[in-house]
């Protein structure tokens, strides 16, 4: 008798999942990606003037071009060029490479 009840219940339950309506979930639509980077063709950065603004940011923000990447990672090093100006380039003093011992 309680196989028989068992056997009901895994009929039923095999009829119910098998007889289940199908939904059907529908996806958005994708929208095509359009690339940020400042180097990449198409990036935003690049309708800019491309022109840093006149207080730079810190060193973690994010960077004045709208890359997405920190500051420091981007223009921070052609940004510190600029400031410098043109600067002469000037070698320090050679040594022999050897330490002198006395």
């Amino acid at each position: 008798m309680y196989e028989a009840l068992l056997a009901r219940i895994q009929e039923q339950i095999a009829r119910a999942v098998f007889r289940a309506p199908q939904i059907q979930v529908s996806r958005p639509q994708q929208r095509p990606l359009r690339a940020t980077h400042p180097h990449v063709p198409g990036g935003r950065a690049q309708d800019r003037a491309g022109q840093p603004p006149e207080e730079l940011p810190g060193r973690n923000d994010p960077c004045w071009c709208d890359s997405g990447k920190k500051y420091k990672h981007c223009h921070m090093r052609e940004d510190m060029k600029a400031q410098q100006g043109p600067v002469a380039a000037q070698r320090p003093p050679q040594t022999s490479g050897r330490k002198r011992r006395r």
